[in-house]
């Protein structure tokens, strides 16, 4: 069975799709829905996934950080964070822009806002 010829509601699912094997829409091996996976999916209302266990696996893996370090310097500047997107709420221990340097799984070039210790604290505290 093909991926694209599951039907997309749960309702429209029937038992006897664990006697299939569907094709993974991503890499095309063959996967099965075991009874227990379709009373689970039944009873949330999630629909059969389209793809196999294992691409399902690296797709979740990809939305982590990647296991590497880069040193970074608080993006705090007193009022606002360094680019200006961010207005602080808290009381912050410096005067101006923070200067404490770290390492972080966010990389340079990502567009989350990273601050120290100390001043996510005063942010979220």
């Amino acid at each position: 069975m093909k991926a694209g010829d599951i039907p997309e509601s749960i309702d429209d699912i029937p038992d006897s799709i664990v006697n299939e094997v569907i094709e993974c829409a991503m890499c095309q091996r063959g996967y099965r829905i075991v009874f227990a996976e379709l009373k689970l999916l039944k009873r949330f209302s999630f629909p059969v996934p389209q793809m196999c266990s294992e691409c399902r696996h690296k797709r979740r893996f990809k939305r982590i950080n990647p296991m590497k370090l880069w040193r970074r310097t608080c993006q705090c500047a007193g009022e606002k964070s360094e680019n200006g997107i961010y207005t602080n709420t808290g009381k912050h221990q410096h005067e101006g822009k923070c200067s404490k340097e770290f390492e972080t799984s966010y990389s340079p070039d990502r567009n989350e806002i990273v601050y120290c210790e100390k001043c996510y604290q005063a942010e979220i505290v």
